[in-house]
């Protein structure tokens, strides 16, 4: 899908072509591909739990993940990763157990097309690459990684 910046036409029920330009880093102002996947992920999430969700992180230039340390090839350089953070605070532990455990939401969003899951404190990583190290043998190996502090709910 091709977003560009200010405008305020739904690309989902819930989100709009501005959340992710404006969660996009390095662009200056030039539109963009992103995953189809993704963004539809991200409706599939909202919906799933209900609750306001925010865009994050989007499409990072690869000059600009550079600059951050990081390799400057990642899915988000790809256009194919979005982060999301939940707009309550119970909500991503919800999430972080649905994923954990494989649950109907984890294969909502397998079926979708999502091969990538980052699991974090204050927000979730997916992204629509090809394949990853963790095995599936229903959908297919994908990326998974925990980068949590606090392993467990409150």
């Amino acid at each position: 899908m091709r977003i560009h910046k200010n405008y305020s036409n739904k690309v989902t029920n819930n989100f709009t072509e501005k959340e992710y330009y404006d969660a996009s880093y390095g662009t200056d102002g030039t539109p963009f591909e992103l995953s189809d996947k993704t963004i539809i992920a991200g409706q599939i999430i909202r919906d799933y739990f209900n609750v306001p969700m925010k865009v994050t992180s989007s499409y990072r230039t690869s000059a600009y993940d550079i600059s951050k340390g990081r390799s400057g090839t990642g899915t988000h350089t790809l256009r194919q990763a979005v982060d999301y953070a939940f707009l309550d605070d119970d909500t991503i532990y919800k999430y972080h157990k649905e994923i954990l455990e494989r649950g109907n939401l984890y294969m909502q969003l397998r079926q979708a097309g999502i091969n990538g899951f980052g699991l974090y404190d204050n927000f979730l990583h997916i992204d629509s690459r090809a394949s990853g190290n963790t095995v599936d043998t229903n959908f297919g190996n994908f990326a998974f990684w925990d980068n949590r502090k606090k392993k467990s709910n409150p």
